[in-house]
């Protein structure tokens, strides 16, 4: 259970948004307080969905490469192209 110091954070990738934008659904994404979204993620999403980061009720933000926490640091490698 989640206590009101807590904070929910969503790192979203590109084809759930593309595809929850094609079927006018991105409210989904309003009960969190901002959906970050990896550089590549935003950059994909530009390419194929721009309109999607537009939505006014959610919170993108674009995130640089940094350590969010260790169990996402821990799979970076994989969703990494060398």
């Amino acid at each position: 259970m989640m206590t009101k110091t807590m904070r929910s954070v969503i790192i979203a990738d590109a084809g759930p948004l593309i595809h929850l934008d094609e079927l006018g659904c991105l409210d989904v994404l309003t009960c969190y307080p901002e959906v970050l979204l990896p550089e590549a993620v935003w950059q994909e999403v530009m390419q194929h969905r721009p309109q999607a980061l537009q939505h006014s009720l959610v919170n993108f933000k674009q995130q640089q490469l940094k350590i969010i926490s260790l169990q996402v640091e821990a799979l970076v490698p994989l969703y990494t192209v060398p």
